[in-house]
Protein backbone atom coordinates (compact mmCIF):
# COMPACT_ATOMS: atom_id res chain seq x y z
CA UNK A 1 0.00 0.00 0.00
CA UNK A 2 2.81 2.42 0.84
CA UNK A 3 4.59 1.59 -2.42
CA UNK A 4 1.40 2.39 -4.38
CA UNK A 5 1.10 5.70 -2.54
CA UNK A 6 4.75 6.49 -3.25
CA UNK A 7 4.30 5.62 -6.92
CA UNK A 8 1.22 7.82 -7.15
CA UNK A 9 3.08 10.73 -5.50
CA UNK A 10 6.03 10.25 -7.83
CA UNK A 11 3.77 10.17 -10.92
CA UNK A 12 1.89 13.29 -9.82
CA UNK A 13 5.14 15.11 -9.13
CA UNK A 14 6.47 14.08 -12.55
CA UNK A 15 3.39 15.48 -14.27
CA UNK A 16 3.72 18.75 -12.35
CA UNK A 17 7.40 19.00 -13.29
CA UNK A 18 6.60 18.41 -16.95
CA UNK A 19 3.82 21.01 -16.94
CA UNK A 20 5.95 23.58 -15.10
CA UNK A 21 8.90 23.04 -17.47
CA UNK A 22 6.57 23.49 -20.45
CA UNK A 23 5.22 26.76 -19.04
CA UNK A 24 8.74 27.99 -18.26
CA UNK A 25 9.99 27.08 -21.73
CA UNK A 26 7.03 28.28 -23.80
CA UNK A 27 6.16 31.31 -21.67
CA UNK A 28 9.77 32.39 -21.16
CA UNK A 29 10.69 31.79 -24.78
CA UNK A 30 7.68 33.69 -26.07
CA UNK A 31 8.33 36.53 -23.66
CA UNK A 32 12.01 36.78 -24.59
CA UNK A 33 11.51 36.53 -28.34
CA UNK A 34 8.61 38.98 -28.45
CA UNK A 35 10.34 41.56 -26.26
CA UNK A 36 13.36 41.37 -28.55
CA UNK A 37 11.19 41.48 -31.69
CA UNK A 38 9.18 44.50 -30.59
CA UNK A 39 11.84 46.50 -28.71
CA UNK A 40 15.20 45.36 -30.15
CA UNK A 41 17.41 47.19 -32.65
CA UNK A 42 15.50 45.90 -35.67
CA UNK A 43 12.10 46.05 -34.01
CA UNK A 44 8.85 45.27 -35.77
CA UNK A 45 6.40 48.12 -36.14
CA UNK A 46 2.98 47.36 -34.68
CA UNK A 47 -0.27 49.28 -34.83
CA UNK A 48 -0.56 51.77 -31.97
CA UNK A 49 -3.72 50.14 -30.61
CA UNK A 50 -1.83 46.84 -30.23
CA UNK A 51 0.75 48.22 -27.77
CA UNK A 52 -1.53 47.83 -24.75
CA UNK A 53 -2.49 44.30 -25.80
CA UNK A 54 1.18 43.42 -26.26
CA UNK A 55 1.98 44.75 -22.78
CA UNK A 56 -0.89 42.72 -21.32
CA UNK A 57 0.36 39.58 -23.02
CA UNK A 58 3.80 40.13 -21.49
CA UNK A 59 2.22 40.67 -18.07
CA UNK A 60 0.14 37.49 -18.33
CA UNK A 61 3.09 35.41 -19.55
CA UNK A 62 5.33 36.75 -16.77
CA UNK A 63 2.58 36.10 -14.20
CA UNK A 64 2.18 32.49 -15.37
CA UNK A 65 5.91 31.88 -14.94
CA UNK A 66 5.89 33.37 -11.44
CA UNK A 67 2.81 31.38 -10.40
CA UNK A 68 4.29 28.09 -11.59
CA UNK A 69 7.57 28.92 -9.86
CA UNK A 70 5.62 29.48 -6.61
CA UNK A 71 3.62 26.30 -7.20
CA UNK A 72 6.74 24.17 -7.58
CA UNK A 73 8.22 25.81 -4.48
CA UNK A 74 5.12 25.08 -2.39
CA UNK A 75 5.00 21.48 -3.61
CA UNK A 76 8.66 21.00 -2.66
CA UNK A 77 8.10 22.54 0.76
CA UNK A 78 4.99 20.45 1.38
CA UNK A 79 6.78 17.28 0.28
CA UNK A 80 9.71 18.04 2.58
CA UNK A 81 7.45 18.61 5.61
CA UNK A 82 5.45 15.45 4.91
CA UNK A 83 8.67 13.48 4.42
CA UNK A 84 10.01 14.67 7.76
CA UNK A 85 6.78 13.68 9.49
CA UNK A 86 6.93 10.24 7.86
CA UNK A 87 10.57 9.84 8.92
CA UNK A 88 9.65 10.57 12.53
CA UNK A 89 6.72 8.16 12.29
CA UNK A 90 8.88 5.37 10.84
CA UNK A 91 11.44 5.89 13.60
CA UNK A 92 8.55 5.52 16.09
CA UNK A 93 9.30 8.86 17.55
CA UNK A 94 6.14 10.68 16.70
CA UNK A 95 2.62 10.08 15.44
CA UNK A 96 1.56 11.82 12.23
CA UNK A 97 -1.26 13.94 13.51
CA UNK A 98 -2.37 16.65 11.16
CA UNK A 99 -0.43 17.43 8.05
CA UNK A 100 -1.74 20.70 6.72
CA UNK A 101 -1.28 20.27 3.02
CA UNK A 102 -1.26 23.16 0.62
CA UNK A 103 -3.53 21.40 -1.88
CA UNK A 104 -5.80 24.44 -2.20
CA UNK A 105 -2.76 26.54 -3.06
CA UNK A 106 -1.76 23.96 -5.66
CA UNK A 107 -5.08 24.27 -7.41
CA UNK A 108 -5.32 28.05 -7.14
CA UNK A 109 -1.78 28.68 -8.39
CA UNK A 110 -2.02 25.95 -11.02
CA UNK A 111 -5.37 27.16 -12.35
CA UNK A 112 -4.44 30.86 -12.30
CA UNK A 113 -1.00 30.17 -13.75
CA UNK A 114 -2.51 28.07 -16.52
CA UNK A 115 -5.13 30.69 -17.33
CA UNK A 116 -2.50 33.46 -17.36
CA UNK A 117 -0.40 31.40 -19.74
CA UNK A 118 -3.31 30.71 -22.09
CA UNK A 119 -4.47 34.35 -22.10
CA UNK A 120 -0.92 35.68 -22.53
CA UNK A 121 -0.19 33.25 -25.35
CA UNK A 122 -3.51 34.04 -27.07
CA UNK A 123 -2.93 37.79 -26.78
CA UNK A 124 0.56 37.37 -28.21
CA UNK A 125 -0.87 35.43 -31.16
CA UNK A 126 -3.47 38.17 -31.68
CA UNK A 127 -0.78 40.86 -31.71
CA UNK A 128 1.34 38.81 -34.13
CA UNK A 129 -1.60 38.34 -36.52
CA UNK A 130 -2.57 42.02 -36.32
CA UNK A 131 1.04 43.07 -36.90
CA UNK A 132 1.31 40.84 -39.94
CA UNK A 133 -1.83 42.42 -41.42
CA UNK A 134 -0.46 45.90 -40.56
CA UNK A 135 2.91 45.19 -42.24
CA UNK A 136 1.30 44.13 -45.54
CA UNK A 137 -1.33 46.84 -45.97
Amino acid sequence: MISEFNQHQQDARGRLDTLAKSIFLLGGGTLTLSINAFTGNDYIQIPYDMIGILQLSWLFLFSSIVMFFLLVGIVLYDSFILGEKWRKYIENREEIINHESYVKSYFVLGFLGGMCFIVGFALMAFVAISTLEFQYQ
